[in-house]
Parts: C-alpha cells; structure tokens; sequence
C-alpha cells in the first residue's frame, strides 16, 4: 500500500544500571545503480526520544583516505492514505548533515533508513534504506543494505575509532572514566520522591499506572547509580486523596543539599476564575467528589516545595490543562526498538541532579486550554518523552546537560507525537491534537 509520510521528531536514553531504550547499529549499504557504485558505512546511535545521531563512513572516487560525514537524525512517522499513524514502521531522515573529515568534493548527504516491526523480536528493526522521504517505502532489489545491532559491550575502542576520533567528546565519554563519584557529603543527600498517581480512574487510569511505574524506575535507577538514598512516597489507588498529597508536602523537611521531586499523573483542569497558566490537579478520592474543592494548583504546590529550601526541586504534571468537562485525548502507543544498554555517565548525573546553583523546576503537560494525550499502553507521551529525554541526558552520549536543553526535548517530541493523535471524531485535520508542554526554571532559593 502506498504510504504518506509526515515529520514525527522525538531525544536519548542510557545507563550503568543499563537503560534499554537506546540503540546502537551499523549499518552497510550501496545503491548500485549509483554511478560510483560506493559502499557506505554507518555508525548510528538511535535514542529513545526518537532522535538519532549517526556518522558515514566512505572513500570517494580517486581518493585514498575516507570520507566521514556525520548528521542528526531525525524519526518521522508513516501514516497510511486515511492519515492515521502506522506504528508499525518507521523512518529516519538525515538533519543538518557535516563534513568531519576527508576531501569533502561535493557533500554527501546520507540516505533515509527504515525500520519494521519484527513479530518475533517484538521490537521496530532496521529493513532497508531510500534514497529520501519522497521514494517508495520499499528497498530498490539492486540496494545492498545490512544492519548489526550492538550492544554495549561490544562497543569496543577500534569499531567506534572508525567513526570517531579518541580527541571527539562521544569516544571519550563512551572509554574513559565515568567521573568521579560522591564525596561523603554528597554521600548524605537524599532525593524526596513523590509520586501522586490516579490509577483507579476508569478512563485513564492504566496510562497513569504506567507513568507511575516509569517515573519510579527513571529516579530510582539514576538515585541507586548515583549513590543517592530515596525517601519514596506514592499516592496512588486507595490512598488517593487531596489529604494525603497536602500531608506528603506538608511533611517534607528536606537539607539544603537535597533533591525534591514532586511527579503528578491524572486529570488536571482549568478553573474559570483562576487565569494562572498551569494547571489545576485533580484529586478526588471518588468521582462523585467536588473537584473544585478536591483539587490543588501546581503553581501553589511548586512554591510550597521550593519553600522548603532544597538544592533541586522538580514539580511535574502529566494531566490536561483544560475546562473539567473536557476528557483526555488517546493516541496510538510506540513501538520500541531494542535497546544496546548503554550506561549512564556520572558527570552528566551530577551536572542535573548536583549542580551547585540551587534550581527550582516546574513542568507540565500541556498549555492553558490544551488537552494531554496519552495511551494506555505506555502512558502519556509527556511523561514517556521526558523520562525518555532524562535517562538519555544522563547517559555517556551527552556532554554538559541542562535541564532547559532537557525540556526543550521533551517539548519538541511531546507536540509531534500529539500531532499525529486526534482529539475527536471524526479523523480530520481539524481535530488533530494540539498539546505544547510548557515549564518554568526559578535559578536560587
């Protein structure tokens, strides 16, 4: 069947306690009806947000040395003639390709990768490689194309010097050390995690377990790496109530070195009186409740955290920010592709989570007046691209992290996943989804 295809962008993931959403190839390939008839090689690190980095190695015509060019790479979603979104493919398209090395005669701009889903394997892998976006999403017979996946300990000094030199920041961070570790103050700080979670809600309630279970994971897998001791609290099921979130705040007592994470998964709604732009969250313990009363704004629970004084406070909710009568919207899930486990690098760790200028960040799903799109099977796509985006931050393929470049990350995914995703019946471009994460940063305490 003929196919559309429509822009999709998505960010990075990694870890010593590996973090499976990262994944690293190499791939062959030659376009034989090409008049130099040149075989092409390439490193390509595909990050669990869906962006993607990837260097091409060849040697030109008339050339002893090799070529090295390296891009961006960019997911971009399949969507077949009645515009829905077709998980089971997808591609990547080259972004702002450059010369690394070699003469240069003529730049080459690499072709365009596609991936399928493998039944067997359960994961998207690589099927072929076009030329660009506008041929067929099907292999011309006379290509040749190969694909290895790598894990990470295979990821040895000599494949990757092939592609990267030992003075290039992606070697270094990959073989020498991982930095070092917490001193014995350090060794002290405690990370508060509260995690407040509808997961009885009939509607969206799976989605919510989902970010729950995400959000646990993410934190307590960099805190564990770390060296970091977590003091959990989790409000979801039967304990769920405005009372219990107000006692969790109330009865934090955080040191000045300390970590304070307040994640939120749920309805959210706008209060007609109230024209602040976050979000009010919903917390009743029973529908039937009155949701004006049973409810808290993110904005009074962020200045209530940062009150306590900590070094880092993160405030997030994964809700929609829209009149109470508006339900949430539910788009297509994402298929995986495997992971090569790729390990986090404690210096990145450090520069978010450690960083000697107090921080205080405030997060959430949607802008005023927006709904925040979600699919039972994986959660919502805000929560999905910003653990995604942090695991991949943390990880040995980043150099100087910050948690703006972060959320800009999981903006940029956010919006395109919801893009593809509509918010009513029936499907027609009118009622695609718009949903723009928005966030503010508060520098000191």
């Amino acid at each position: 069947m003929r196919v559309q295809v429509f822009l999709f962008m998505l960010g990075l993931l990694g870890g010593y306690i590996p973090l499976h959403g990262q994944s690293v190839y190499q791939f062959s390939y030659r376009f034989s009806a090409s008049p130099d008839n040149t075989t092409y090689y390439a490193f390509f690190v595909r990050f669990a947000d869906g962006s993607g980095l990837m260097r091409v190695r060849y040697t030109q015509p008339g050339s002893s040395s090799p070529t090295v060019v390296e891009t961006d790479m960019t997911e971009v979603a399949v969507a077949d003639l009645d515009g829905k979104e077709d998980t089971s493919s997808l591609l990547f398209t080259p972004v702002n390709p450059r010369l690394i090395t070699g003469e240069g005669r003529g730049l080459y701009t690499p072709p365009v990768f596609y991936f399928r889903y493998n039944q067997t394997s359960g994961y998207l892998e690589p099927a072929g490689v076009i030329r660009d976006v506008s041929s067929p999403l099907e292999m011309d017979p006379s290509t040749q194309f190969t694909a290895q996946w790598i894990d990470y300990g295979s990821l040895s000094r000599s494949l990757v010097g092939q592609y990267f030199s030992e003075d290039e920041d992606f070697y270094m961070n990959l073989f020498a050390s991982n930095g070092r570790g917490l001193s014995p103050d350090e060794k002290k700080i405690r990370l508060f995690l509260i995690i407040v979670a509808n997961i009885n809600e009939p509607e969206i309630g799976a989605s919510c377990q989902g970010d729950l279970a995400r959000a646990q994971q993410t934190f307590n897998s960099i805190a564990t790496y770390m060296g970091i001791t977590v003091i959990p609290t989790v409000i979801a099921g039967n304990n769920y109530n405005k009372k219990a979130v107000q006692a969790a705040i109330s009865g934090l007592h955080p040191g000045a070195n300390d970590i304070v994470i307040f994640y939120y998964s749920g309805h959210g709604f706008r209060k007609p009186s109230d024209k602040r732009r976050f979000p009010y969250i919903d917390l009743r313990a029973k529908p039937q409740d009155d949701y004006l009363s049973q409810s808290l704004h993110l904005e009074d629970i962020f200045t209530a955290i940062k009150n306590k004084g900590a070094r880092l406070n993160l405030v997030m909710s994964d809700c929609c920010n829209t009149p109470p009568e508006i339900s949430n919207a539910t788009g297509s899930k994402i298929s995986p592709t495997k992971g090569s486990g790729v390990n986090l690098s404690m210096d990145n760790c450090r520069a978010l989570f450690l960083s000697s200028t107090p921080m205080s960040l405030m997060a959430t799903a949607a802008d005023s007046s927006q709904r925040a799109s979600s699919n039972n099977n994986f959660g919502g796509f805000f929560s999905y691209f910003f653990t995604s985006s942090l695991q991949g931050y943390c990880s040995v393929v980043k150099t100087s992290p910050t948690w703006d470049q972060l959320l800009e990350d999981t903006k940029t995914q956010t919006i395109a996943k919801a893009q593809h995703t509509y918010c009513d019946k029936p499907y027609i471009p009118q009622n695609i989804c718009q949903q723009f994460p928005v966030y503010k940063i508060v520098f000191g305490k």
